[in-house]
């Protein structure tokens, strides 16, 4: 392994994942040298790619998240993530926000 890979598993926690331009940023070093660590660590099974909180590609330590949490009966209400409302600027990610309580309101229906 490379230094630099070597650099980025001390730093890494489970349960946690990390974009290619997150390690960039903390580590400061060019973005191709941390892609090719990446990679690296990748193809030796160290880390697995995933995606985080904002549906974007990422990496995380393998065999960090835990297995999927057993369904359990609906109580009739459902969480969803606070949304923080804006009336200026470009509406991001909105026929996303709409699918994605299309899809849960259809669930609770159930």
């Amino acid at each position: 392994m490379t230094p630099l890979s070597t650099r980025l598993l001390a730093n890494m926690r489970r349960g946690r994942v990390y974009t290619s331009a997150n390690l960039t940023r903390i580590h400061r070093v060019e973005a191709d040298a941390v892609a090719h660590a990446l990679a690296e660590l990748v193809g030796k099974g160290v880390l697995r790619e995933c995606l985080n909180s904002r549906k974007l590609p990422g990496y995380c330590l393998a065999g960090s998240n835990p297995a999927p949490a057993q369904s359990q009966a609906v109580s009739g209400e459902v969480a969803t993530p606070a949304v923080t409302r804006r009336l200026d600027g470009v509406l991001r990610g909105y026929e996303t926000e709409l699918a994605t309580r299309r899809a849960l309101a259809m669930l609770a229906r159930r």
